[in-house]
């Protein structure tokens, strides 16, 4: 005959098993969609295959890119004529450290004593593991623009990696300010009108973005067009610079829209060249980015992506119950100089 203490033992890793189940269930048809198919950006990541379940190396992934030098062997030559002996291109490993994120789920003894009814108990398992994911969910999709500054522990921002400033700081573990393979384009329209000199830079932008033909080769040692294409493919800015761009197009009854299902998120539906263009809650004041997402890669570790931990008591002897959901990644840039920024936006000027 079971005994009182051994039914609520038994009660509980009923519990502990059927929250565990409802997780992964959640998980089961794509474990990456599910959770990032959540803003434009990480939309489009994934259609171009850039979320890729990647083992790091210990504490870190590296990165390796290639970038050409000027070729010192090229000469008009003549008789007599001697050729140097210089190398062509340099190699250069980047290193992004492997981030940690996790959320509790804590589950109390005395709501589950309450539940009453195999219906309310799946309700309640469910409660639990939908809130937790869309608070996941939240959290990645702020952490692409919260830079180190605001929490060292969290994976690099787009921000840091496409920078207002492509001149300082390091990106990599290596000094932007010696190695200019490391910078992002960049414009600054701190003292110019948006209402007027908008189309103009964001021209220019796209062409600064592009210049780069052939020239940069990626992780996977292919050049640039048929590796991710020369053109930024997708422009994410503010809603008020949004709506202003907005405002722009119409004035001049020359609106472009994308049909992407992207659109379909609610975050926009524009498009500037051919280019999809969004606006994102997150993004920083006065800034539109220009982004390649054939460069940029989020890489996770696939023994660490929204797993869950055993359920355990909360602390000591406490009757109350919990369980982690971990994930390791990092966001990636591996041609910086196919991507920039605009800031210094002011949309009502």
């Amino acid at each position: 005959m079971a005994t009182p203490t051994s039914q609520m033992q038994q009660y509980q890793r009923t519990i502990d098993d059927l929250t565990s189940r409802a997780w992964y269930n959640i998980l089961r048809d794509d474990p990456v969609n599910q959770i990032l198919e959540i803003t434009p950006f990480y939309n489009m990541m994934i259609e171009k295959g850039k979320i890729k379940d990647r083992m790091p190396d210990g504490t870190h992934w590296e990165v390796p890119i290639k970038y050409n030098k000027q070729d010192q062997n090229m000469l008009w030559f003549g008789k007599g004529s001697t050729f140097s002996m210089a190398e062509k291109e340099e190699n250069t490993r980047l290193r992004f450290e492997a981030r940690n994120l996790g959320t509790n789920i804590i589950r109390y003894w005395d709501d589950e004593r309450k539940i009453n009814g195999q219906a309310k108990l799946q309700d309640y398992v469910e409660d639990k593991t939908s809130s937790t994911m869309e608070a996941l969910q939240d959290e990645i999709a702020a952490s692409l623009w919260t830079n180190a500054t605001d929490n060292p522990l969290q994976m690099t921002a787009l921000d840091e990696l496409i920078s207002a400033d492509p001149t300082s700081g390091v990106v990599g573990g290596l000094d932007r300010s010696v190695n200019p393979h490391l910078r992002n384009q960049t414009a600054d329209m701190t003292s110019l009108s948006f209402a007027s000199d908008s189309l103009g830079v964001m021209r220019k932008m796209i062409n600064d973005c592009s210049n780069y033909r052939g020239n940069d080769k990626g992780s996977d040692g292919k050049n640039g067009p048929s590796r991710a294409g020369s053109r930024p493919d997708i422009i994410v800015t503010t809603q008020a610079i949004y709506e202003a761009y907005e405002d722009i197009a119409e004035n001049l009854r020359r609106i472009d829209s994308n049909d992407a299902i992207r659109a379909n998120l609610g975050f926009g539906d524009l498009a500037f060249k051919g280019i999809e263009m969004f606006y994102d809650p997150g993004c920083p004041a006065g800034n539109m980015y220009f982004l390649n997402t054939g460069t940029l890669e989020l890489k996770y570790d696939p023994r660490f992506w929204m797993t869950m931990t055993d359920w355990k008591p909360v602390q000591g002897n406490s009757l109350d119950r919990n369980a982690q959901v971990v994930s390791v990644m990092q966001l990636t840039c591996d041609m910086f100089r196919r991507n920039g920024v605009i800031h210094g936006i002011d949309p009502t000027s």
